[in-house]
């Protein structure tokens, strides 16, 4: 099933959530880096090795109408943060 239409970006002052671009795949390795968060059991998080396909199976899921991909970024920049958690 492949439906067209408009993703929508979503901007509040702090936050925005916007769909995932090819060139996030960077952006997304150094945000997960803080804790390597991709060794944990139960999360999905794509490390430098994995970012690439991870990036392609959700844009190629988008494509197929079956998942809309997101990134959250800071509106001020539009960086993707570092959350640090600790």
């Amino acid at each position: 099933m492949c439906s067209q239409f408009t993703v929508p970006t979503l901007q509040a002052s702090l936050i925005t959530l916007r769909p995932l671009v090819r060139a996030d795949a960077p952006a997304l390795v150094r945000a997960a880096a803080d804790g390597e968060l991709w060794s944990l059991p139960f999360t999905v998080v794509p490390s430098a090795s994995t970012v690439e396909d991870y990036v392609d199976k959700a844009l190629s899921g988008q494509a197929m109408g079956r998942v809309l991909p997101f990134v959250i970024t800071l509106t001020r920049d539009q960086n993707v943060p570092v959350w640090n958690i600790a």
